[in-house]
């Protein structure tokens, strides 16, 4: 023990102890009162639900930032909605000429809302306006968003005198402190509907 502390008052490591096939994880904690003493106190602690708690958030995590790549190549811009301090900024974008435009006028306004009405109220058809605000609020977002998976509707847009119809899909992954941050990717999905048509 002395060996392991070296010129330290205590040591700490994590373990696991296998029961079966399950694996269950503890942490050892070794102190003494004084550097050279031969008195040592032993501590074990059960940081298993910490420990898969973590490793479930990672698996989480992993699987949507395989979904927002997923997106990043599907969606002509894509949007990171930051919950708690209600923002939105721009991930990455591939469009050019008015969009680019349009889209760097969004970004200018830092807060969600402010954002989101500035585009529904500039770009979306009237008739469509109502369905998109209730779509895109916080509130919504969070109960119709999965864990695995996205979130998507489609509207009408006007653009310099020309309709269009496009599709938001919006997907849920976590920062480093564990906060929810939702990604958003808009895509023009004209095309699509024309041939449903």
């Amino acid at each position: 023990l002395k060996q392991v502390l070296g010129d330290k008052l205590a040591y700490s490591f994590n373990f696991r102890v296998a029961r079966g096939k399950e694996y269950f994880y503890f942490r050892c904690r070794i102190a003494r009162p004084t550097i050279d003493s031969d008195d040592f106190c032993v501590g074990f602690q059960s940081i298993d639900e910490t420990v898969k708690a973590e490793q479930r958030h990672v698996k989480l995590q992993n699987q949507q930032m395989r979904i927002i790549e997923a997106l990043s190549y599907k969606y002509s811009s894509l949007f990171i909605i930051n919950v708690v301090d209600e923002t939105i900024s721009l991930y990455r974008t591939n469009t050019f000429g008015v969009e680019k435009h349009m889209v760097e006028k969004l970004m200018d306004i830092r807060d969600y809302r402010s954002a989101m009405s500035s585009y529904i109220n500039n770009y979306i058809v009237p008739e469509d306006r109502d369905r998109v605000t209730e779509a895109v609020t916080l509130s919504n977002l969070f109960k119709k968003v999965p864990e695995i998976g996205v979130y998507t509707f489609d509207f009408q847009r006007l653009l310099v005198g020309r309709y269009s119809y496009s599709a938001i899909s919006i997907a849920k992954t976590f920062d480093d402190n564990g906060n929810i941050i939702f990604i958003m990717g808009l895509q023009d999905v004209s095309n699509q509907v024309r041939e449903q048509l």
